[in-house]
């Protein structure tokens, strides 16, 4: 049990000084945390209130055989919850990495941005197939 705390407070003070010390560390978990955010909040800003009573919609859309997957309502929380999920475990990721190994830590903060730009981009095109 001492083991698992003493390795949980040198995470949190890796991650204290991840983000106190560089403003590319600090700069990455904030956009990256408001793309979740806003793929989070389309669904409900434009989807629900068109919804009614449907209770599935089409969560696909493939260019040879057009909608090929629909689903109930709440599915479409599977992106922002996967977004925030990949958030937690890189930011985990760069402050553990980023004195051992900078290159890899800086690996996990571009592909964050990256990763979540792509989910706001699916949650864009998944609310325009539906409205």
């Amino acid at each position: 049990m001492r083991r698992i705390i003493s390795r949980a407070r040198k995470l949190r003070f890796a991650m204290r000084d991840l983000f106190k010390n560089s403003k590319f560390y600090r700069w990455i978990p904030i956009v990256s945390a408001a793309l979740v955010a806003l793929t989070f909040a389309m669904p409900i800003w434009r989807l629900i209130p068109v919804l009614g009573e449907e209770t599935y919609i089409p969560l696909h859309y493939n260019i040879y055989f057009g909608i090929d997957r629909f689903g109930p309502w709440y599915y479409i929380f599977v992106l922002p919850a996967l977004g925030f999920l990949l958030l937690i475990l890189n930011i985990i990721f760069e402050s553990i990495f980023v004195k051992r190994e900078h290159i890899l830590s800086v690996f996990f903060a571009i592909t964050t941005i990256i990763v979540e730009a792509v989910l706001f981009g699916s949650m864009l095109l998944i609310i325009m197939l539906n409205t």
